[in-house]
């Protein structure tokens, strides 16, 4: 009995063994189908091999600036591409419709808050955090005035049926036709910050204790927080608002956007350089708020009491439409494929063609490629920085993205790569690896090249046919900010939205670059079956 209890284990390892060398052996056919055909092969054998790959500017501007999560404001001026300034205009939403105010309504003060991209990695002494701007170019201040807007954004083109989406273009254009009239946007000067730059302080707001002495009662992280009426005459934003009670104006959205439409900031520069700050408009706590008392209730034994103040608010919220409007004075970039021009915001962009494929992709390279039936280890584009040019800091991401049908490759959508930086975290690293400098450890310090893997991209256009398609890169604030940005005057390009929301630019080396150690490179490393 013990003997067959032993035999009858053997057999069912023995037959396990074997379910498991047929399940591998299917697993093994089933992905070399295409690429190796092991049958004549006695051993294999590894290798890299060097592909044709050109490469060439593109200028990418005027872009569209609706529909964005955050926007640019302020002034840069690039060593390399010239002076931009970023104006914005957005629509406000109020937080009641229809509101009753009351009686008697005073105006204490109208705040307008708008939070900076900031991040914190420590805090002071009583546990409280501190701040670090993220996202903002540049430390000499700027003229900023703000403005109500007297153009009316329309949701919906007019010349499309009202049947898509009005885009609105970053040089004020609405069509190809029509632009915006810039004196339309400055309606009423409502305030100016002669010298205005962004701060890293947290912002404290006080209230008076039992015996009138201040105490903190919250706090707001870095914001641009300014206050917009004038203590002397009140009467702007009483006429604005709570004069408007019971009327048309504030009994629906449609009618305040067409009675109020919204907010136009616009800056100035003070000098050769300035500062570029993007600025969360998407924030809850982006808003204007106008503080108010209106006459409260009276206790009628107590005929010596004044009348008693309530206090209350009503807020606008940045909301409906907004655009960011660039002014430029930049320089124009060859459409060379000697240096790559890449530059976020208004600027430009590479095109890449793999295997030098005509405008369908395909090749006679490509189609020797495919007859090698290799198995591929790894596809990677390299581009190394033109260090003569840049002489600021370079954007540290690039994107990488197939132009005809606007999507990212394959390999993004499969890479869950991450790495950390100080407060900064890298996502998908493997496909598209951060700039690598010539120290690690300083992010200042001189770029060198930028390294991109497309193995499954690779993988799709050998083995599963798919097009040889052009691809697009840019410089990105975001790698993940996927969004479409249209191109005015090209049609068949988008822009994604992490490259509209940077100034930074960088300069790499073409395809036909003099310096030909340092000339776009497309590698394959690969392994194939040694004959027998």
């Amino acid at each position: 009995m013990k003997k067959n209890r032993i035999a009858l284990q053997n057999t069912a390892l023995l037959a396990m063994l074997v379910a498991i060398f047929i399940s591998c052996e299917k697993d093994y056919s089933s992905i070399e189908t295409g690429v190796i055909n092991p049958d004549n092969a006695t051993s294999f054998s590894t290798g890299v091999e060097a592909f044709t790959v050109t490469a060439s500017t593109r200028d990418v501007t005027p872009m569209q600036t609706n529909g964005l999560s955050a926007h640019m404001l302020g002034y840069n001026n690039d060593a390399v591409y010239g002076s931009s300034k970023a104006n914005f205009v957005s629509q406000m939403t109020p937080s009641q419709f229809d509101p009753i105010f009351g009686d008697n309504v005073e105006l204490d003060s109208v705040i307008l808050t708008i939070p900076y991209f900031s991040y914190t990695n420590e805090s002071d002494e009583d546990n409280n955090p501190i701040y670090e701007l993220d996202s903002v170019y540049g430390s000499e201040p700027i003229k900023l005035s703000i403005y109500r807007n007297n153009y009316f954004l329309k949701d919906y083109d007019p010349v499309a049926g009202f049947n898509e989406p009005q885009l609105y273009y970053s040089n004020g254009a609405v069509s190809k036709t029509e632009f915006i009239n810039p004196s339309d946007l400055e309606g009423e000067l409502i305030v100016t910050l002669d010298e205005f730059a962004p701060s890293s302080d947290v912002i404290i707001l006080t209230e008076l204790d039992e015996e009138g002495e201040p105490v903190e009662k919250s706090r707001i992280t870095p914001s641009l927080r300014v206050r917009l009426d004038d203590p002397e005459d009140p009467t702007y934003w009483e006429d604005l608002i709570f004069n408007k009670e019971g009327g048309s104006e504030l009994s629906n959205s449609n009618n305040f956007n067409n009675y109020f439409r919204g907010l136009f900031f616009k800056t100035e520069a003070l000098g050769p350089d300035g500062t570029l700050m993007m600025l969360d408009f998407s924030s809850t706590t982006a808003n204007i708020k106008l503080y108010y008392k209106v006459d409260g209730d009276v206790d009628p034994e107590d005929t010596d009491s004044e009348t008693p103040q309530d206090a209350g608010e009503y807020t606008l919220s940045f909301n409906g439409n907004q655009i960011t409007f660039f002014e430029d004075n930049l320089v124009d970039v060859p459409e060379t494929d000697e240096k790559l021009y890449l530059k976020g915001g208004v600027g430009s962009m590479a095109v890449i063609n793999l295997f030098n494929g005509d405008e369908d992709g395909n090749s006679a390279e490509l189609d020797e490629f495919k007859a090698k039936n290799w198995l591929i280890n790894e596809a990677i584009l390299t581009f190394y920085v033109d260090q003569d040019m840049i002489q600021e800091q370079e954007p540290d991401r690039v994107y990488i993205y197939d132009i005809n049908n606007n999507a990212a490759l394959i390999d993004f959508a499969l890479d869950q790569s991450q790495s950390v930086s100080g407060a900064t975290i890298f996502p998908k690293t493997n496909h598209l690896e951060p700039l690598i400098r010539e120290d690690d450890d300083d992010p200042k310090s001189k770029g060198v090249k930028y390294k991109i893997r497309i193995k499954e991209h690779l993988n799709n256009i050998i083995l599963r046919d798919s097009t040889n398609v052009k691809l697009g890169l840019v410089v990105t604030s975001n790698v993940i900010a996927l969004g479409a940005m249209k191109v005015l005057d090209q049609d068949d390009i988008f822009i994604p939205t992490g490259s509209v929301l940077t100034p930074r630019g960088t300069v790499l080396h073409g395809s036909n670059s003099p310096n030909i150690e340092k000339r776009v490179t497309f590698e394959i490393y690969y392994t194939e079956p040694d004959e027998n």
